[in-house]
């Protein structure tokens, strides 16, 4: 469909939407779906289903160009992210659980965006895709055990990280199983089982799982349709092996995490480039987390983890940690103070053994959106490594239902890994300040929306291009869910 087309259609609905709930605000009853229309997403007992539709307009003029050998990269584009989920109730302990999702990414500068790699052409409807597909059963023993086999998330989101949760911590080690996308899916293929030890440790549970990830959606589920074939949702088919328990008992108003993670990693050689770059990797990652109260309306969270295995032919001996306490104030705007600290070990360039930090499943902007393009220059957007990031985060509620967030994080790399290289430092380590600033706004459970700004003003640690000197990202998101 014409780009033209798709702005006169799409961004006045859009735009009328927010308008309409924005109106609706100053009542005191927010506004819902009528009850008739909620019934239908449970029409019995055995089938749940609803969607979602996400439309984001994004702007990062000069961050891709960073990028090697990119030609006029892209610069602004409207994401249109849509999704739909049906959970089919089989038995009273068996459901299948299925999501189909698609995203098209229109791009808006450079005009008439065609780049000669056909893994970055988005500028048309993109395939459709099941980012779940999976069998959750669970099982009664002498141990109840929750087993989830087939194409999942285990997304670490506040909530669904605690005893017999979903997720796994904050999404150091355990968030994005394709990342090649960005948000339009995070699944993982895997087989799972979550195991309730409150019988033997109170409020404990030990998850189990092995993840077959392949470089392609369709490589172990069918495509439903769409003429993207091209997009790759990592550079490495993966395979790994995991133990993650976590107990809430032992620390009163703590949970203490443990984990193993034994991953494995091919590359596929589908571009002549890569006929150059590492043939794969063994890995085993080591942890430990803990969170929980400090002293009243204060929380924390401290997480360390070590690497050892190998390399295209190296061996690998990495760190990574992060830590933060929270405070909660009272007041009229419930302001909140955040500080915080992550360490990611860079390579040192002096010896024959790969210090930096290998990415286990964490590509994602945990820190932020554009220092994630940073990547790179170094090892490939959000695999971030090589860095110290120290930083101060507050929020107030400015109004009921709104939330205005400010951040300003100092960032370091740990080594010059790259120093006498085009681009690089030879002795600078300081790599810049990223102050971001979001207001987001939530009138209801079915609709969110946020305007977020991110500027990245750049250290001694890079040198190119050596007339940039400053970044910026730029973006309005509106979510409404059924």
């Amino acid at each position: 469909m014409d780009r033209g087309i798709w702005k006169r259609l799409m961004l006045p609905r859009a735009a009328g939407l927010l308008l309409i709930f924005m109106l609706n605000f100053s009542y005191a009853e927010q506004p819902d779906w009528p009850d008739s229309l909620k019934k239908t997403k449970k029409p019995n007992e055995f089938v749940e289903w609803g969607w979602d539709l996400r439309i984001r307009d994004e702007r990062f003029p000069d961050a891709l160009d960073r990028i090697p050998h990119k030609r006029d990269p892209i610069r602004e584009w409207i994401r249109i992210r849509s999704r739909i989920f049906a959970d089919f109730k089989l038995m009273d302990n068996l459901k299948l659980k299925t999501r189909v999702t698609n995203e098209s990414r229109l791009i808006e500068s450079p005009d008439h965006y065609q780049s000669p790699n056909p893994y970055d052409r988005y500028d048309h409807f993109d395939v459709t895709l099941f980012d779940n597909f999976f069998l959750e059963l669970k099982t009664d023993g002498v141990l109840p055990v929750t087993w989830r086999i087939g194409r999942q998330d285990m997304l670490a989101m506040p909530g669904a990280t605690g005893i017999m949760g979903t997720g796994f911590g904050s999404g150091l080690i355990l968030m994005d199983g394709s990342p090649g996308d960005g948000s339009r899916s995070f699944f993982f293929d895997a087989a799972r089982a979550t195991i309730d030890l409150d019988e033997w440790i109170p409020d404990s549970s030990l998850d189990i799982f092995a993840i077959d990830n392949d470089s392609y959606s369709q490589d172990h589920i069918p495509d439903i349709g769409g003429i993207e074939s091209y997009q790759r949702l990592d550079f490495w088919d993966s395979e790994a092996f995991g133990l993650y328990f976590k107990n809430a008992s032992w620390c009163k108003d703590h949970q203490i995490d443990l984990y193993y993670i034994y991953k494995t990693e091919s590359q596929l050689i589908k571009e002549q480039w890569e006929k150059f770059t590492a043939i794969g990797s063994v890995v085993n990652t080591a942890g430990v987390r803990y969170c929980g109260a400090l002293w009243e309306n204060a929380r924390y969270e401290l997480e360390g983890a070590t690497q050892w295995g190998a390399r295209d032919g190296r061996h690998v001996r990495a760190f990574a940690s992060q830590e933060s306490v929270e405070q909660t104030f009272e007041g009229r705007y419930k302001p909140k103070a955040k500080l915080f600290h992550a360490y990611l070990s860079g390579d040192d360039p002096d010896t024959n053994t790969i210090e930096s930090w290998q990415q286990v499943y964490g590509r994602w902007p945990k820190w932020g959106e554009l220092i994630g393009y940073m990547g790179p220059s170094e090892d490939g957007i959000y695999y971030f490594t090589n860095m110290h990031i120290l930083g101060v985060q507050t929020e107030i509620t400015p109004a009921e239902n709104w939330t205005l967030t400010g951040v300003v994080q100092a960032l370091y790399a740990d080594e010059n890994t790259y120093r006498g290289r085009p681009g690089f430092s030879d002795s600078g380590r300081f790599r810049g300040w990223n102050p971001q600033v979001n207001l987001a706004w939530s009138p209801t459970k079915y609709l969110t929306t946020h305007l977020l700004y991110e500027w990245f003003f750049e250290g001694n640690y890079m040198e190119y291009p050596a007339n940039r000197a400053d970044y910026s990202f730029f973006r309005v998101d509106l979510v409404i869910k059924f």
